[in-house]
């Protein structure tokens, strides 16, 4: 039962880093009325978003990994522990926060 919890936990993990792909997306395409489109500001965007939307899908692979991986050593009586595959999701994951926060604050609010 641990198991199939893990999984859905590197899932819902996984659609809400799609999530927040698509609302970074969508937010970057927001313009007032009457200005001009930014096609830097949604091209940032489209980026951010695609990175996010990337990541979610290597979550996703982690999880479906990881729960294949515990369901054949289970049945050979052996849990292995899944530390790599948090700390390279964490890794990248807070890499991608970090560039993210970098990219908002050097842009010029006038834009």
């Amino acid at each position: 039962l641990a198991n199939e919890r893990t999984y859905l936990a590197w899932l819902r993990t996984s659609l809400s880093m799609i999530t927040v792909g698509i609302a970074i997306t969508q937010l970057y395409h927001l313009q007032p009325e009457g200005d001009q489109v930014d096609h830097r500001q949604t091209d940032t965007g489209r980026r951010l978003g695609i990175t996010f939307i990337v990541f979610s899908i290597v979550f996703l692979y982690f999880g479906n990994a990881r729960y294949f991986h515990s369901q054949a050593a289970m049945t050979k009586g052996q849990f292995p522990a899944s530390r790599g595959a948090v700390i390279l999701g964490s890794t990248c994951l807070f890499s991608v926060l970090v560039a993210m926060v970098i990219i908002v604050a050097c842009q010029d609010p006038s834009s």
